[in-house]
């Protein structure tokens, strides 16, 4: 059975979020970081905003925040849960945007399809 990519994706995602469930200590901050950065950077070249805007400014914000509590040096285990909250929105903004680009195009090919249709019935 072939499963759908928006559904792969959703699967995916629920699998990060799983992940990041339970206490991780032995990955620094920094580490986090890098993934939630990594995670943005990929919903701004792939435009999520555009559909997703809300999970952008939130990844975007719970990033922020991350930084500036790992740059205290306080409360590690909190700048890490943002981090990776950040990551996993920022995911969701990717898979988001993708579903939204894939029901247009599938929209765009019904009206095509129909208006061959209309041709082959003239």
């Amino acid at each position: 059975m072939v499963m759908p990519s928006w559904m792969t994706g959703a699967l995916a995602l629920l699998a990060l979020a799983g992940g990041c469930a339970g206490p991780q200590f032995t990955e620094s901050p920094t580490v986090t970081l890098s993934g939630a950065e990594q995670a943005l950077k990929e919903a701004r070249a792939t435009r999520a905003a555009e559909f997703a805007a809300l999970e952008v400014q939130m990844a975007e914000d719970k990033l922020e925040q991350a930084r500036s509590i790992a740059e205290s040096g306080e409360q590690l285990g909190r700048s890490r849960r943002l981090a990776e909250q950040a990551e996993i929105d920022a995911r969701l903004a990717i898979i988001k945007a993708e579903t939204e680009r894939l029901q247009q195009m599938r929209r765009q090919l019904e009206e095509t399809i129909e208006l061959l249709r209309k041709d082959l019935d003239s």
